[in-house]
């Protein structure tokens, strides 16, 4: 018989989710996993992470973040933001192209996909934002990219990807129907939910296309009887306007926080029938948090707060476990054409993965290896990430850090 465990360099021995349930198991990896065995021999690694409460789960998978980086680098750079990926669990992100100069050209996303292959600490796809001319896209295409990006300002040139069977995921908010409010807790009215509806109605003839940051429950089910892909945010499934009254700026977001009513709506409807989770972390500097109300940037770090927030909710009983792993590993696996080298925890996939701790600590922004130290989420409850394995390299451990070859998810699939 083959020794599996020849070379074997991180292992673990603990519990993980096997079709739904947790139960004992010992893990072991060499760049793959190996072998996921459900007695409990030793474990024979070089690294062996091993306590009585710790979980092992497929490694998160983040499809919308904003590393930042360049002209805003006072903001967030690759290396701060992918830290922040694997201190929250998450293996692989994908970039948002609003960055400054916007990646809109082949030249520019060329620079940043080699900027990602250099800096980051997890595996990548990088998004285009619609380039200005259909041969400019035609060029932009040809590079190893994970889709483009289409802001409510390019709507109106969404024709060109008409015939592009590329994806595209889409900020769903018709520009003709929001407005700015300089009050707290009013922007949920201002920016209205219909919007976001009418985003979907009007950009569904898309071939493959993906609304992010879903806040609306009537636009979840738009997207579904159009049988189109979508994801939501821990904070617009969690929080209201009325944190938006309390912290202002701090908690100022795009789409915004909505109301009470329609938040708890959306949280009954994923409770039901759970869908993908992205972050949409976005971090800016403190001073410029510090303005008012009206010129203050929207957005907030999310990376180190997804998994734990909902590690919390599966402590309390509101989520399971598998739902988590499903909404946040499995599912934008999938999405991505990944699964099952991502989002797996079994024998041939990468060993990519997240070992976590269910008991509760109080969630401390001053802790976040991201340059934005701060949250809404500030104060609440949260789970633990003790460990983050990117490819058989233990990256991340608790609080120390060793650097792998990040690779763009374009070759991984």
């Amino acid at each position: 018989m083959r020794n599996l465990t020849k070379g074997c360099e991180v292992g673990f021995k603990g519990k993980t989710l096997i079709d739904g349930e947790l139960r004992e198991v010992t893990l072991i990896s060499k760049g793959e996993i190996l072998e996921v065995r459900s007695s409990s021999p030793p474990c024979p690694c070089e690294i062996c992470i091993k306590e009585n409460d710790l979980i092992a789960l497929p490694g998160m998978i983040d499809i919308h973040i904003h590393a930042r980086d360049w002209n805003l680098s006072y903001k967030e750079t690759i290396e701060s933001a992918t830290r922040a990926a694997l201190r929250g669990g998450v293996v692989a992100v994908f970039d948002m192209p609003n960055t400054s100069p916007k990646v809109d050209t082949f030249e520019r996303v060329k620079k940043r996909i080699e900027d990602f292959n250099e800096k980051s600490y997890v595996d990548f796809g990088v998004y285009s934002a619609l380039p200005p001319s259909e041969e400019e896209l035609r060029r932009v295409l040809g590079l190893p990219i994970a889709g483009i990006k289409l802001f409510p300002e390019d709507y109106r040139r969404a024709e060109m990807l008409r015939d592009a069977n590329v994806f595209t995921i889409v900020h769903p908010e018709w520009p003709d129907m929001i407005k700015e409010s300089p009050n707290p807790g009013e922007r949920s009215y201002t920016r209205n939910p219909l919007a976001e509806l009418e985003a979907v109605k009007r950009l569904s003839f898309l071939k493959n296309v993906h609304f992010t940051h879903v806040s609306f429950p009537e636009a979840v089910r738009e997207a579904r009887r159009r049988r189109k892909s979508f994801d939501s945010t821990p904070h617009h499934l969690l929080l209201n306007s009325r944190r938006e009254r309390e912290l202002g700026c701090y908690s100022k977001v795009n789409p915004p926080l909505r109301s009470e009513s329609v938040q708890r709506e959306l949280l009954e409807e994923f409770l039901r029938s759970p869908w993908i989770i992205s972050t949409d972390h976005a971090p800016h500097a403190p001073y410029e948090k510090d303005r008012d109300f009206l010129s203050c940037p929207s957005g907030f770090p999310g990376l180190e707060v997804a998994l734990p927030k909902l590690l919390s909710l599966v402590k309390t009983g509101l989520i399971t476990l598998k739902d988590v792993v499903w909404s946040y590993s499995e599912g934008p696996a999938k999405l991505m054409g990944l699964w099952p080298k991502l989002g797996a925890l079994k024998s041939g996939s990468l060993a990519s993965f997240t070992i976590v701790r269910l008991s509760s600590k109080t969630l401390n922004p001053l802790e976040f290896e991201s340059k934005a130290k701060f949250s809404p989420f500030e104060g609440t409850p949260v789970g633990e990430v003790v460990a983050t394995v990117i490819r058989g390299t233990l990256a991340y451990h608790e609080g120390s850090f060793k650097k792998p070859q990040a690779r763009n998810i374009v070759e991984l699939a």
